[in-house]
């Protein structure tokens, strides 16, 4: 069958020999599992037709596409380390992956049986990366377990049992690894029909290694267009029983006092804070004195919600039916309140006495905000700081991305308080790993830089799951182990954000080694040596500048709060809009929306709108037209609030042709009221004037709704006055002196013409 291999006798003899030629290369010959893996693989060339080592563990090539039967995995690991006395139990699985049966399928433990341990980084690294058969040592065949046979799909459990007399006492990190064998139609032959293996450490002495486990506390928020936290299907899941939120504050409470630090986004509490008060819109209805929504306004008959046509109404699986359900049932929004209050507790236990750092905010996208919108990141540590003192969880700021790459300029701009938090592979290339283990902090031009283990999350060899609890806990110990050896720089390991187990106690108690002193960041921090570099040396790959968001979506930020600000102007009283705005905007640029940029830039628009059609429903109306009898006069406009909130407003205008106008100051109206306005005009000259009238805040930012009318002066003009007395002037004046020459000349005549 696919995966199992049979062979002829011929086949076998020259397997064994190309076996115990690959087998030399880790067992005795000091050369490490890296010329390890070159020496298998010169004798793949010098014997192609015989699988490298295959008489000692019955593996097969490295080359060869290894398609195991059987899925061997290591669930326990019991100490962690090499013991001092008694024995180390390995317990696991056994699944049979194919179609046909397996019988008498047995399991042994794999040791190193006198192989040289490894004792650097680059050792784990290529270790890690080893082929699946790679020759790790023999099978103890004192030691096994029957499971019997295995139908298709079929799952056993193991546990192998290993006295402290048969593991190595060398210094170092260990193989240890499991084999499972079983007989199908093809037969039975010595090669292993599955495998696992992992690390297994060895350290005498005091020698520890400073050593911060960094938790992540992220996730995506989003939000309606009217605020309210969206796709609460996803939160019902994630912090469910089997969720990843609800595994990790599981976890995190687990670790009881040892000494791990969070990165913390306080968006995430916020949002699972929204849904236990009942996921509340932004602006919701206010309430009496009995605490019940007062009535509002009815809508006019075919006037559009706010709401209309901006959000799809978010879906919520019902938990035993799987059936959609409104996700404004309160039987729905109580069930998942009730998850989320249990949550939050369970989270300010594993958060307690932990040291904290806060991220900005919505975890914005540092790298892209930093050469697009710097004080987007100002803004939103700022509220971090603001956020978690609220909740009496004081955290200093931090920049980390969840892919552990951060832009030079996010780390030139940061402040000098700031943690700054990156993997060790974006140095890799310019330090590379020093004797005994590598840097563990950088100052990158004059910014204080903390590495993360690169080589520590990637886990452990496989070829089952390499983050498994055991393989991961086995990785990091690992390199715990090899810089005890060396010069003990202090190891950093920041956890990844999906990573999480429901087995928090072992993995952690598996920790409590003698060369591991766990400690808070900050300390770990201070004890390590650092080492001067340049912006110019910390890489930051293609592939995650192509990944930053765009300046499109700082852009609908940047409206976005603008639209939030100008509402909470006009509000008379209520709730902080605009703070809740701003939570809603950075959220909008989070790292999480890198994937969907478009669908994050297209939410940010839906609520920029939601807002403005809000302020849209505080209106101005005037008269159709206005003409003024002189070049002063009145004329009426109506304002009318449709919010069920007081409000406080201006009254704008604008207005051509010299045309002046009186305006009031202020205008507070009551919810739902119509005022009647009288504006004054003056008009410079005659003519027609185009008046445009707006709502705006008291400052004078307009709030959207406007009306405009066209105001007609009857006035005379001063030259037409003029034009008038003069005519009159000179009317009177010649009849004036027609006057005067008829008298004049009835004097000079005789009496007898008289």
């Amino acid at each position: 069958m696919p995966g199992h291999l049979t062979m002829p006798p011929a086949q076998k003899a020259a397997s064994k020999a190309a076996s115990k030629a690959a087998s030399r290369a880790v067992a005795g010959s000091g050369v490490g599992p890296v010329a390890a893996v070159a020496a298998a693989l010169l004798v793949l060339v010098a014997c192609p037709t015989a699988p490298a080592a295959a008489a000692p563990v019955g593996t097969r090539s490295p080359t060869a596409a290894v398609t195991d039967p059987l899925a061997v995995s290591i669930a326990s690991l019991d100490p962690s380390v090499v013991p001092t006395s008694g024995r180390v139990t390995i317990t696991g699985t056994v699944t049979n992956t194919s179609d046909e049966t397996w019988i008498d399928v047995k399991v042994y433990p794999v040791l190193p049986n006198g192989s040289l341990p490894m004792t650097t980084t680059a050792e784990l690294e290529a270790a890690a990366l080893a082929p699946p058969d790679l020759v790790i040592g023999e099978r103890y065949l004192p030691i096994s377990d029957d499971l019997g046979d295995l139908p298709p799909g079929g799952v056993a459990p193991y546990a192998l049992r290993v006295p402290r007399s048969q593991l190595p006492d060398t210094e170092g990190v260990h193989w240890l690894g499991v084999h499972a064998l079983g007989g199908s139609a093809e037969g039975r032959d010595a090669f292993s029909d599955g495998r696992a293996r992992t690390f297994l450490p060895r350290v005498r002495g005091k020698k520890q290694v400073p050593t911060a486990l960094v938790m992540q506390l992220r996730n995506r928020v989003q939000h309606a267009s009217d605020g309210r936290v969206d796709r609460i299907d996803q939160w019902a899941t994630t912090l469910g029983p089997e969720g990843r939120l609800h595994l990790l504050a599981e976890m995190g409470a687990a670790a009881g006092d040892r000494p791990v630090t969070w990165l913390v986004d306080p968006a995430v509490i916020g949002a699972v804070t929204d849904l236990v008060a009942g996921n509340p819109e932004r602006l919701p209805p206010p309430t009496d004195q009995e605490g019940e929504p007062e009535g509002e306004e009815a809508e006019p008959s075919g006037s559009p919600s706010p709401t209309d046509g901006l959000s799809s109404p978010p879906v919520l699986a019902d938990p035993v039916t799987g059936e959609p359900v409104d996700p404004s049932d309160p039987v729905t929004l109580a069930q998942l309140a009730v998850t989320g209050q249990d949550w939050l507790a369970r989270l300010r236990t594993a958060l307690s006495g932990k040291e904290l750092l806060a991220l900005p905010y919505g975890d914005v996208d540092a790298s892209a905000a930093s050469h697009l919108d710097p004080q987007t990141v100002v803004d939103a540590q700022t509220l971090s700081a603001t956020e978690m003192a609220g909740l009496g969880l004081p955290a200093a700021p931090a920049l980390a991305s969840p892919s552990g790459y951060l832009h030079p300029d996010a780390i030139d701009s940061a402040s000098p308080d700031t943690t700054l938090l990156v993997t060790s592979d974006a140095v890799s290339e310019v330090l590379g790993n020093r004797p005994g283990g590598p840097t563990s902090v950088v100052d990158v031009d004059g910014h204080e830089v903390v590495l993360s283990s690169a080589g520590a999350v990637a886990g452990g060899p496989g070829p089952d799951d390499r983050i498994a609890p055991v393989a991961f806990r086995q990785r990091i110990l690992a390199e715990a182990a090899v810089r005890a050896l060396g010069d003990r720089e202090p190891l950093v390991v920041t956890i990844p954000t999906p990573w999480v187990t429901s087995e928090g106690s072992d993995f952690f108690s598996g920790l409590d080694a003698d060369f591991v002193d766990l400690a808070p960041l900050s300390q770990v921090a201070a004890d390590a040596d650092e080492r001067p570099l340049s912006s110019e040396d910390l890489a930051y790959p293609v592939f995650q500048q192509k990944f930053e968001l765009d300046a499109a979506n700082f852009t609908e930020l940047d409206e976005l709060v603008t639209t939030g600000s100008t509402l909470q102007q006009v509000l008379a009283e209520g709730p902080d809009v605009e703070s809740e705005v701003r939570r809603e905007a950075y959220a909008g640029v989070s790292y999480w929306q890198r994937p969907r940029a478009g669908e994050a830039r297209a939410s940010l628009a839906r609520s920029a709108g939601w807002i403005r059609s809000t302020l849209g429903r505080i209106t101005i109306d005037s008269p159709v037209s206005v003409t003024l009898s002189s070049a002063t006069g009145q004329f009426p406009a109506r304002l009318h609030n449709g919010l069920d909130r007081p409000v406080v407003v201006r009254v704008g205008a604008e207005a051509t042709g010299g045309l002046t106008l009186e305006l009031p100051d202020e205008v507070a109206l009551a919810p739902g009221e119509t005022t009647r306005l009288r504006l004054s005009a003056t008009a410079a000259q005659g003519g027609s004037h185009t008046v445009r009238l707006f709502v705006s805040t008291v400052d004078g930012t307009p709030t959207g709704a406007a009306t405009e009318l066209p105001i007609r002066s009857n006035q005379v003009s001063q030259i037409i006055w003029i034009v008038i007395v003069a005519g009159g002037g000179l009317l009177f004046g010649a009849i004036g002196v027609r006057l005067f020459r008829r008298l004049r000349g009835a004097r000079g005549r005789p009496p007898e013409a008289a």
